[in-house]
C-alpha cells in the first residue's frame, strides 16, 4: 500500500541521514586529528573539544556541512585556552 512505501521511504531517509552524520563526523574527527597533531595540543584538549563538539551537535541537529569545519575548530580552540575547565 502507499502508507508503507511512505514509511519505507522515510525509514531510508532516516537511515541516509544517520550514516551521513556519523561519516561526517569521523571525517571531521580525523582532521582535528590531524590539526591537534600538527599544532601541538595534548591528546586530553583533542578529547575535550571532540566531547565539546559532540554535545553541541547533540543540542543542535542541523548544522550546515560547510560549518562542520568552523565548529571542529572553534572546539579546539575553546579547550586549549580552557584547559581543565573545558
Amino acid at each position: 500500500t502507499s502508507s508503507q512505501t511512505k514509511c519505507r521511504y522515510m525509514l531510508c531517509q532516516l537511515i541516509n541521514n544517520v550514516h551521513f552524520a556519523v561519516v561526517c563526523r569521523y571525517i571531521l574527527v580525523d582532521w582535528l586529528i590531524e590539526v591537534s597533531t600538527v599544532k601541538g595540543f595534548s591528546s586530553q584538549t583533542l578529547h575535550q573539544s571532540i566531547y565539546l563538539m559532540d554535545n553541541y551537535m547533540n543540542v543542535n541537529k542541523s548544522i550546515p556541512r560547510s560549518q562542520l569545519q568552523l565548529l571542529g575548530v572553534a572546539s579546539l580552540v575553546v579547550c586549549s585556552r580552557l584547559g581543565n575547565y573545558c
